[in-house]
């Protein structure tokens, strides 16, 4: 009898199989679905088309097999649906598996403590020491109706909006670089204009100075070559003195007139000495200093563009999901497996008012823990490991903290 039973199941997973791999291919070629036939008939080797697909038997069901099915009380509550939509169970048949991987056994009890489906294989072997092992069925009763599936429903919804949002963000930011890219050209070659109008100021000022210091260095020269015409016609005077004395003065008449000619010879070799260490006689030159050809060309840009980065303000929303919707008897014990354990000591130096009247308590993002001590109007500071850090001084007596950012705190008095 039980090689019977085992032959039957294993001719029925492999009907399963056929009828589904025949509805995805004829649903695939053609794009709709062919006849499945129907399970207990070709069981008797007798070939007809199923109306309806069991869910729970997992094969198709002729209209005279599918009421005999109903009139079963072990599968009159069987979920059965049309025929038509058997390749929507082929898409999600991974889904829906009721079969325990490792075991090839139906997935019929539900261990709560390791929010697994099982079957009596896997508690032999894994869960030997879960203690409130519920029925399957009992844990999927009224699942559709049951704050999980709620919460499930809620999730998905929020994940389309989430999606929606944040590609709606991302095309908003896609649009808004644009925008930036036209204002920051524009900005360039605003940049560019403005520094054309300098560098054509800088450059008229710098040619009037230069024909302005051109012009005060020539004069200045003038000046001097005035002086010297003068001397020059002086020194042609006395020159042609001498050439008179010459022929027309007698020994004596020449030897006085030659002492006074030496004289304002002297006068006027002295005052060439002086006038030519005079700061007028100096050579002039035009130095003009100018940043190095080199240097300009060293700088390679007008500027940078740089990207600043800010985090999106997309919210990302999801509700935690509760466990299946378990017998209350199954989880009223699980309070009963909790247990408290010491993972850091603080050794405070306690005296009876510090115990009295020390207040808020608050561990921070960073992992530092921080005490609001009453008495002594100060803000304990330990890091995670229990070590004093510091003491900061409040102006009030301290009655709870509370962290506004990483390094910020409120105090409350």
């Amino acid at each position: 009898m039980f090689v019977h039973l085992v032959i039957a199941s294993y001719y029925r997973t492999n009907l399963l199989i056929h009828n589904l791999r025949r509805v995805v291919i004829s649903d695939m070629a053609s794009g709709t679905t062919t006849d499945v036939n129907c399970g207990p008939c070709l069981y008797n080797n007798i070939t007809v088309p199923g109306n309806v697909w069991c869910l729970s038997c997992e094969e198709g069901l002729c209209q005279s097999c599918a009421d005999s099915h109903q009139g079963i009380k072990a599968t009159r509550n069987h979920k059965v649906i049309p025929v038509e939509k058997c390749h929507h169970v082929a898409s999600i048949g991974h889904l829906m598996s009721q079969t325990c991987k490792n075991h090839n056994k139906a997935l019929d009890l539900y261990c709560p403590s390791h929010d697994a489906p099982v079957c009596s294989l896997c508690i032999s072997e894994n869960h030997r020491e879960c203690k409130d092992i519920v029925s399957l069925d009992d844990v999927a009763k009224n699942v559709v109706s049951s704050s999980s599936f709620c919460n499930l429903e809620q999730n998905v919804g929020n994940l389309f909006k989430n999606l929606s949002q944040l590609k709606a963000e991302r095309e908003r930011n896609s649009k808004q670089l644009q925008s930036d890219k036209i204002a920051k050209n524009t900005s360039v070659k605003e940049m560019r204009r403005k520094l054309n109008e300098l560098l054509d100021t800088l450059e008229e000022k710098l040619l009037q100075e230069l024909s302005s210091k051109t012009g005060t260095c020539e004069t200045e020269i003038n000046n001097s070559l005035f002086e010297i015409e003068l001397k020059t016609k002086a020194v042609y005077a006395i020159q042609s003195n001498i050439s008179q004395l010459k022929e027309m003065a007698t020994d004596v008449q020449f030897f006085l007139a030659i002492r006074e000619i030496d004289k304002s010879v002297t006068t006027e070799t002295n005052w060439l000495h002086a006038i030519a260490n005079q700061r007028n006689m100096e050579e002039l030159t035009l130095d003009l200093k100018t940043k190095p050809m080199e240097d300009l060309l060293e700088t390679k840009s007008l500027g940078s563009v740089k990207i600043d980065r800010s985090r999106n303000t997309v919210p990302i929303n999801h509700l935690g999901m509760k466990e299946a919707q378990i017998p209350l008897e199954a989880m009223r014990n699980k309070i009963d497996r909790i247990r408290l354990q010491q993972k850091i000591y603080i050794p405070l130096p306690i005296t009876n008012m510090l115990v009295e009247n020390l207040f808020g308590c608050m561990i921070c993002s960073d992992g530092n823990i921080i005490f609001a001590d009453g008495p002594s109007r100060t803000i304990k500071v330990f890091n995670k490991k229990g070590n004093h850090i510091k003491d900061v001084r409040v102006p009030g007596t301290p009655s709870d903290i509370t962290e506004i950012s990483q390094g910020r705190i409120a105090v409350t008095y």
